[in-house]
């Protein structure tokens, strides 16, 4: 997973998670949780920090998140 694919596809959905639970859009914590993507972050780690802004949801969101980034493999396989 690339840059442009973090950017293009990963971005909006973080974007529309966070406002959703947090009634708005919150740009440190979309670049954070784009960049732990980038960097190839483990989940837990993920799931530690956003835990501080979105309690219980943190988990839920990042079980969510991560399936996502297989997608250009499994497009590319076909």
């Amino acid at each position: 997973v690339d840059r442009a694919f973090i950017e293009a596809k990963m971005r909006p959905f973080i974007a529309d998670k966070i406002a959703a639970f947090l009634g708005e859009e919150e740009p440190t914590i979309i670049d954070y949780v784009a960049t732990q993507l980038l960097y190839k972050t483990k989940p837990q780690a993920i799931i530690a920090e956003l835990a501080l802004f979105l309690d219980d949801d943190a988990e839920g969101f990042v079980i969510k998140l991560f399936p996502l980034l297989h997608f250009p493999l499994l497009k590319a396989s076909s």
